[in-house]
């Protein structure tokens, strides 16, 4: 079975596990914590809005919400890139799709390769938790699950091929205000100008949670620092083995309630750590407006 194959099983699967848990008994207990076949928990974080969007990767949590974000990244031997991205997440139940867009804007400083700005990628992703644990304290509580993508080219100058991606991701939740974020996922370009491709990636996100009382700024209601890994590597030939690896550093502050909407603004900054890549951006500016409902 090829990956877009796989990736269209993996949404199936997905898809089926949540519709499967609306006509299953929450628990043969009923004053269990347990349901979806005793796999989630009630009493988990999850869904709740407790932990951060990362900056870099995309959303594992389950949310409703409407996103803006932009990207800015400089190698200064080979291009400056700038991409702008809108999309939308919406939750039936466990499962979240999203969908998203944007324009993106490539400057080669190679004087042999023409400029590049057109509509981005369109892209669509569903997830959807598979198990969950939470102590009896409640002081350790972990939600596991997978995650689908699908990217389609926009067939304009910025954007000629498509991807496919499925990951495996974790959240974590230790004692009320730190949080891990973890994932390892395989995604392939399918298209005319890098099609083949196949790269295996993971990522790992940390913050803290510090609420107003802790960090009283006017006109917020929490601060979330945050520390981000993004890691790639090739396993298609011809440059299979090759390998990247960034660190973001950031921030995610929350807003006030307004019109029953919960705005959210992250400000990140990236650079790589490792890098065998024939072309590495030099560093990386994040800005994202995310709008809870």
């Amino acid at each position: 079975m090829n990956r877009t194959g796989i990736s269209a099983l993996t949404v199936l699967v997905v898809c089926a596990f949540n519709f499967a848990s609306f006509a299953q008994e929450t628990s043969t207990n009923p004053s269990s914590d347990r349901y979806f076949y005793g796999l989630l928990d009630q009493r988990s974080s999850f869904g709740t809005d407790f932990f951060p969007s990362p900056i870099a990767g995309p959303y594992f949590d389950r949310n409703n919400l409407l996103d803006l974000s932009y990207a800015h990244s400089e190698d200064p031997k080979f291009r400056y890139t700038d991409e702008l991205r809108a999309g939308v997440n919406y939750s039936i139940d466990n499962l979240t799709l999203g969908a998203s867009f944007g324009w993106r804007k490539e400057n080669f400083q190679l004087f042999f390769l023409q400029d590049h700005e057109g509509l981005g990628e369109i892209s669509f992703s569903a997830r959807h938790p598979f198990y969950q644990y939470v102590s009896d304290d409640r002081s350790v509580d972990v939600t596991f699950g997978a995650r689908a993508d699908l990217g389609i080219p926009s067939t304009s100058d910025a954007s000629h091929d498509g991807s496919v991606g499925e990951t495996v991701y974790s959240l974590a939740r230790f004692g009320d205000h730190a949080s891990l974020q973890g994932s390892v996922s395989f995604s392939q370009v399918y298209g005319p100008i890098n099609g083949g491709e196949l790269d295996f990636r993971y990522s790992l996100t940390a913050g803290y949670e510090l609420n107003h009382q802790a960090v009283p700024m006017p006109y917020t209601t929490r601060m979330i620092p945050m520390i981000e890994i993004e890691g790639t590597v090739r396993t298609s030939k011809p440059f299979d083995g090759t390998s990247a690896l960034l660190a973001f550093f950031g921030t995610q502050v929350d807003l006030p309630k307004m019109h029953g909407l919960e705005p959210e603004l992250i400000l990140g900054y990236g650079v790589p750590i490792y890098s065998d890549f024939a072309f590495t951006q030099d560093w990386i500016l994040v800005a994202d407006l995310t709008l809870r409902f």
